[in-house]
């Protein structure tokens, strides 16, 4: 008797064993490795600027060599900066998040496709506007992680930031 009980909890444990060594989830699940940490970390601070109306904070994220808005025309480092500063001067931005972030890193750099989600009322009035869209973004990490490109998904240009 004893024979068959030590015999049946040394199976179950070797089944436990072998079941339980799955192999990596390949970033699909609810972990993320270091560099995908740094990215989204990086993301962060850059929707935490904008909520903040903090322009100087938010390209501080934004690499000098950015491409934003659109494949054919985009906007370079100092358009994006002034259209920002204009966003901020004309609006009060209630919240600017990225949602649903799928993150792909190589080496030094990563593309990022999410939600940009952003909700703003115009200076005199007292409507909310929602912009929400699908958006691309890559970056490349010198001393730290900075958004190189963004791109929409599904429409030819960002709308983000708005007139």
């Amino acid at each position: 008797m004893k024979i068959r009980v030590v015999a049946a909890l040394f199976i179950i444990s070797l089944l436990v064993t072998l079941v339980g060594c799955g192999g990596s989830s390949g970033g699909s699940g609810p972990f993320f490795d270091p560099d995908e940490l740094e990215v989204m970390t990086a993301l962060d601070a850059f929707a935490a600027a904008i909520r903040a109306e903090d322009r100087g904070a938010a390209l501080s994220w934004v690499d000098g060599n950015l491409k934003w808005g659109s494949l054919t025309n985009p906007m370079f480092y100092d358009n994006f900066s002034i259209k920002l500063g204009a966003f901020f001067n004309n609006n009060q931005v209630n919240d600017f998040r990225l949602d649903n972030m799928g993150i792909s890193v190589f080496d030094k750099l990563a593309t990022v496709r999410a939600e940009l989600v952003c909700s703003y009322v115009k200076s005199g009035q007292s409507a909310e506007t929602v912009l929400t869209e699908s958006i691309e973004i890559k970056l490349e990490k010198f001393s730290k992680w900075g958004i190189l490109e963004a791109y929409p998904v599904s429409s030819a240009v960002l709308q983000f930031p708005p007139e």
